[in-house]
């Protein structure tokens, strides 16, 4: 096997694998069930097109108090929950939000790993070489964005 095939095939393994992992955090943050910043919400796109959420959902029940929604969500009730007055957000919500952030940011390095990989793919026998530092700088990166996050 040539030498630009077998780099081609360690690196898709490793991004495969790098990918497994991405999806496992993502799991298990449940990154995936939340929606992170994927679609917007129902009363925003009922108010930018000039009806309130009650005129698309006739038979759905008020929604509107976010600790009730929050707390059932959880399988708490709401008076369970103790709200500052201030309503500072919980320690927990501002782990999970920086963990879907960190979540984002590997996943935007594995992207751009693998589109990077697939130039070097696409290039001559001659000029994958020149491309090899740079697949291989943004795969590092990913390797250790990804270590330090799973470590933690």
């Amino acid at each position: 096997m040539d030498m630009k095939k077998d780099y081609e095939i360690k690196a898709q393994l490793q991004l495969d694998k790098w990918r497994m992992e991405i999806n496992t955090l993502k799991t298990k943050s449940g990154y995936s069930q939340a929606g992170c910043t994927s679609a917007p919400h129902a009363q925003t796109i009922a108010t930018s097109k000039d009806h309130n959420l009650a005129e698309l959902q006739p038979d759905r029940k008020d929604y509107s108090s976010a600790p009730q929604t929050i707390a059932t969500a959880e399988g708490h009730k709401p008076e369970e929950l103790h709200m500052s007055d201030d309503h500072e957000a919980a320690p927990q919500t501002i782990a999970t939000s920086k963990l879907h952030k960190q979540i984002e940011v590997l996943q935007s390095k594995h992207d751009s790993a693998t589109r990077k990989l697939e130039n070097l793919k696409d290039a001559d026998d001659d000029s994958w070489k020149d491309l090899k530092p740079g697949v291989e700088a943004e795969m590092n990166s990913l390797g250790n964005e990804l270590k330090s996050i799973s470590s933690r």
